[in-house]
Formats: structure tokens, C-alpha cells, sequence
């Protein structure tokens, strides 16, 4: 159990120091297959904070401090407001089974909604829609809303937010940064309402695969630093618009 969350840490990690986002979205289906989904749930917003952290240290220092507020505080605003008609919605959005070509599975409105953004954005962004639209100041507002509102509803906002910053941003260190310095933000947003659970989250049976789960992101993350040194923007563009499909389509099913 432990090898396979490692890998798989490792593989997030990486893969996400490119892309901005993912990492918690691959790590946490192979946690639920080991632990209950609230333990899950727990241990991966964990293990996601402490590698942000450590990203923090590596790419922290190069953030663009003006796009950092100017993206960040309506973030905020809006998770707030996601988070809000989560809880008025639930009754809306409840699970439901589906069979399309043999395969059997479970999904919500809420999670074929945000599948169906994320492929929008992907196509957008392949076809170079979203450098003719996302300019000026007046997009990282809109940007920072519309990544914090589906943050809150869904969890799910990394992969807007790099979107948006992609165009805003020409150089990678300056990207990278900038990106990381707002996760850790929402992170530490995120992970103080798992403190009561601490005591669950590293319970005895769980101490080994988390602290496998931890250095498998570390190392990914160490990795990805190590080859952005080669690799370009348009590289890393090319790997955004790719995981948003794949996500995209991950997210529906």
C-alpha cells in the first residue's frame, strides 16, 4: 500500500508543478482505496498543504506580489460565496449512477458541470481564445472569483487559476511563483478546518502511508523544479491545456 501511494505522490507532485493543479485529484482516489473517504479526504488535504509548502520554498521568492493580491483577495471572495450555495444546493446536486458504453459509474450535476468548464477551458485555451480575452487587470478579477467560487463548491480551482495566470505572466519562474504563493494561501484557508481531525489524520495505522504520501510529493515536486530549468512557457502550456481535458473528463465520470 504504501509503494503504490508513493508513486502515485510522486507522479502528482511532479505533474502538478507544471500544471498548477491535479495532484489532490490523482492522490485522492488511490487514498479511498485504503482508508474511509473522510480519512481520505483529510490525508490528502494534508499531504496537498505540506507539499505546497515545500514548492513555496523552492519557486516562492519569484511570485508577483501585485497579481498575488490583485487575484488572491477576490479568490477569497468568491470561495467564500462558493462554499455559501454548496450548502444551499446539495439537495440539487445528488449523486447518481450512469452506464455509457459498458463502463458503470457515479457522478452529480455539480461534477458534470465543472467537467464540462474545465474541457470548455481546455478547447479555449488550445485554440488561443483565452490570450485574445483574458487581458488587463480587470481578468485576474474575474479569474480569482471564478477559481475561488468553484474552489468552494467543488475543491476544485487550481486548474482555473492557472489558466488565467498563464496569460498574465511571461515568464515561468514568475508564473510558478506566482501560482504556488496563492495555493498555499488557500491551503492554509483549507487545512484549519481539518484541525480537530489532526488526531485522526495520524493515527497510528495512517503514519506510514502518509509519510510516504509526503516524500513521494517532495520528491515529485523536487523533480519538476529540477527540469524547469529546461523546459519552456509554451511546454508548460501545452501540459495545462492537456491535464485540463484529462481532468475535465475525470471530473465528469
Amino acid at each position: 500500500m504504501e509503494w503504490i501511494i508513493l508513486i502515485v505522490a510522486f507522479a502528482g507532485a511532479a505533474l502538478s508543478f507544471f500544471t498548477g493543479f491535479g495532484f489532490g485529484t490523482i492522490l485522492l482516489p488511490v487514498m479511498a482505496l485504503f482508508f474511509d473517504l473522510t480519512t481520505a479526504v483529510m490525508m490528502t488535504a494534508f499531504v496537498h498543504f505540506v507539499n505546497t509548502i515545500y514548492k513555496l520554498f523552492l519557486v516562492g521568492k519569484h511570485a508577483h506580489w501585485p497579481t498575488v493580491i490583485t487575484f488572491g483577495i477576490p479568490s477569497a471572495i468568491g470561495a467564500v460565496v462558493g462554499a455559501l450555495l454548496l450548502s444551499l444546493l446539495t439537495s440539487y446536486f445528488t449523486p447518481f449512477d450512469y452506464s455509457l458504453f459498458g463502463w458503470t459509474g457515479e457522478t452529480s450535476g455539480l461534477n458534470i458541470i465543472m467537467g464540462i468548464l474545465l474541457i470548455s477551458f481546455s478547447l479555449f485555451e488550445y485554440f488561443n481564445f483565452l490570450e485574445r480575452v483574458i487581458q488587463g487587470k480587470k481578468s485576474l478579477w474575474i479569474g480569482g472569483l471564478l477559481s475561488g467560487f468553484f474552489g468552494g463548491i467543488s475543491g476544485q480551482q487550481g486548474a482555473l487559476r492557472s489558466a488565467f495566470l498563464l496569460h498574465q505572466l511571461n515568464d515561468k519562474h514568475v508564473f510558478m511563483g506566482t501560482r504556488t504563493v496563492l495555493a498555499a494561501i488557500v491551503d492554509s484557508v483549507r487545512i484549519t478546518t481539518y484541525l480537530s481531525s489532526i488526531p485522526l489524520i495520524f493515527a497510528q495505522h495512517n503514519s506510514w502511508p502518509m509519510i510516504f504520501a509526503i516524500l513521494g510529493g517532495i520528491g515529485g515536486a523536487t523533480v519538476g523544479n529540477i527540469l524547469l530549468q529546461k523546459i519552456s512557457l509554451s511546454w508548460i502550456r501545452k501540459a495545462i491545456v492537456i491535464f485540463l481535458l484529462i481532468v475535465g473528463i475525470y471530473i465528469m465520470l
